[in-house]
């Protein structure tokens, strides 16, 4: 009998992520979450998992807060919802529990739409995380700031008027995932949301 390896369940997941029949994507996601937090050495690593979203209203605006004196790092810079992958909760519930908190606010949809590598520099210890990424779709008048000593501010902004300056992470975001973003058609968001965004689930 055959023994499987991490390396075996990571290419499982890697199947999902990407549509594959051989495993759903949403199962794909979780096993590859598992899978991260199990292959790392907690004593001499510091890969983390965190889930973010980029959140858009019914105009296609992207809803960012910026950060304060409170937050870890990249004070006064704009960025968007995301939190660390808590023990024991499915990834897609993760990220809807950051924007509950976060925002007091359920998504009317929440889509995966990949994963990124995501290098912090913040001194000794900095940490690497692997960050499972979403989009959300919400109502304007249902945002609220629900932690203002975090974030003294927060706008709707079109893509072509982002402020500045903003989280360097948000940079990354852009670069990656704008072919899934229009701030200038409406339609296309929402043709989205309703039939999924198929061929998204990549991580290159």
């Amino acid at each position: 009998m055959r023994a499987y390896t991490c390396r075996d369940f990571l290419a499982l997941a890697w199947h999902g992520l990407n549509g594959n029949r051989m495993i759903s994507r949403a199962a794909g996601l979780q096993l590859f979450a598992l899978m991260l937090i199990l292959t790392q050495d907690q004593e001499q690593s510091m890969i983390m998992v965190s889930t973010c979203c980029l959140v858009l209203n019914e105009n296609g605006e992207l809803w960012l807060m910026r950060r304060t004196a409170a937050c870890r790092d990249e004070h006064e810079r704009w960025g968007t919802c995301s939190g660390r992958l808590e023990e024991g909760w499915a990834a897609d519930a993760n990220m809807r529990r950051e924007l509950l908190e976060e925002l007091n606010v359920t998504p009317e949809k929440l889509e995966f739409i990949g994963y990124r590598d995501v290098f912090r520099m913040i001194g000794a210890g900095d940490p690497h995380y692997v960050s499972l990424d979403f989009l959300a779709r919400v109502r304007s008048e249902d945002v609220t700031i629900m932690e203002p000593e975090k974030h003294d501010q927060g706008e709707w902004f079109r893509l072509d008027s982002l402020p500045a300056p903003l989280h360097s992470d948000m940079l990354v975001w852009l670069a990656k995932y704008r072919q899934y973003l229009s701030a200038h058609d409406q339609t296309y968001v929402q043709r989205k949301f309703d039939h999924g965004w198929e061929g998204s689930h990549d991580g290159g």
